[in-house]
């Protein structure tokens, strides 16, 4: 199964964001060797003082469950700013039952 874990800060300003970006890569570092997650940072395009952290990972868990490393970095991210942090579930929508290009129509407008 395929998860992805996402912790994301609204850090006060540049200074916190780059201090908050600085851990971060720390924990990336640290975790090259496991080989079973892989960590991704983003910042927003609009509020660019946001940074969202997206852990991804597969296991063969049926529930989620945050990871150590998830936890850790919300706790050291909360000294910048609000953090939110939650586990998300990669769904297959090719294998949705009834779902084909003939019944579901998305407009192209955005």
């Amino acid at each position: 199964m395929n998860w992805i874990e996402v912790v994301t800060v609204r850090t006060a300003g540049e200074d916190e964001f780059m201090t908050a970006l600085d851990f971060c890569a720390q924990m990336n570092q640290s975790l090259k060797g496991e080989g079973s997650m892989e960590v991704k940072a983003y910042r927003n395009s609009i509020y660019d003082m946001d940074l969202s952290i997206h852990i991804y990972r597969v296991s063969g868990a049926v529930a989620p469950a945050k990871t150590a490393c998830g936890i850790r970095l919300s706790k050291l991210l909360s000294r910048f700013g609000i953090v939110d942090h939650n586990v998300w579930q990669q769904v297959q929508l090719d294998a949705l039952p009834g779902q084909n290009a003939q019944t579901v129509r998305i407009s192209s407008k955005y």
